[in-house]
């Protein structure tokens, strides 16, 4: 056989098991988000601002545009409340793009955000949008709503590839299992190096776990501060990946 048809074949045959496994994870992932019930709490407030504080630091860096000039994409954006607390930061609305799979997500992010946003429905690991458009992308509690190890890889290399030289990746999420839902599985420090191999990364642990932080946003608020101060009920991670200038 010669050597040109054998090279084909494995090719052929990966590319098939690809496609295969990112149609597998997309149904898991409609279904997985189905059965959620959406959470509206004092917990999400409490937790915000240690977060936004790293987001900050990290958008206003050296060599980024000013926050006003900052073009940013958000992959799995959801409804889109990340992307408003994005414009309360100060990046512009048409500065702004979001990619959202689940239909339903998508129709209330397009209501829920400025006209001039830019909302794709689509999948973030597949969109053909230019290389190098961006100077931020952004992903908050994505990886870890993705079971399949493939699918990770091949947004997170996505995702590198629309980063300007200069520009970063900046993923929130979180790091431990919840044995409770089997739908999410945690993303750690050493999984998100693989992920983005082409930097050095820089990390933050933050956010207090939610099994201590739900409970005490009910009864206690006035003790989340204070006890996110300790490292080992931290269960998230802000990670920021910059992409070497041109």
């Amino acid at each position: 056989m010669p050597d040109s048809i054998m090279s084909r074949e494995p090719d052929s045959n990966q590319a098939r098991t690809d496609a295969d496994a990112n149609r597998i994870e997309k149904a898991r992932l409609r279904d997985a988000y189905a059965r959620r019930t959406p959470r509206h709490d004092s917990y999400a407030a409490a937790i915000r601002p240690s977060r936004e504080m790293i987001f900050r630091r990290h958008l206003q860096s050296n060599g980024l545009p000013s926050m006003d000039r900052l073009s940013l994409l958000e992959v799995g954006c959801g409804t889109g409340a990340e992307m408003k607390r994005m414009l309360e930061l100060g990046v512009r609305p048409g500065n702004l793009t979001e990619i959202e799979l689940l239909e339903d997500r998508f129709e209330s992010a397009r209501a829920a955000l400025p006209d001039a946003c830019n909302v794709i429905r689509g999948d973030a690991a597949a969109v053909d949008l230019p290389a190098g458009c961006f100077d931020v992308v952004f992903a908050c509690t994505v990886f870890t709503s993705i079971l399949e190890e493939d699918v990770r890889r091949r947004l997170a290399g996505n995702m590198w590839r629309m980063v300007a030289p200069g520009g970063g990746v900046l993923v929130y999420d979180f790091i431990w299992n919840n044995p409770r839902n089997p739908d999410v599985r945690g993303v750690s420090r050493g999984e998100l190096a693989m992920l983005f191999p082409d930097t050095a990364g820089t990390y933050d642990r933050v956010t207090l776990a939610p099994p201590i932080g739900r409970p005490l946003a009910r009864w206690a608020p006035g003790l989340i501060s204070p006890l996110e101060k300790i490292p080992i009920l931290r269960s998230h991670l802000v990670a920021w990946f910059r992409k070497a200038p041109a």
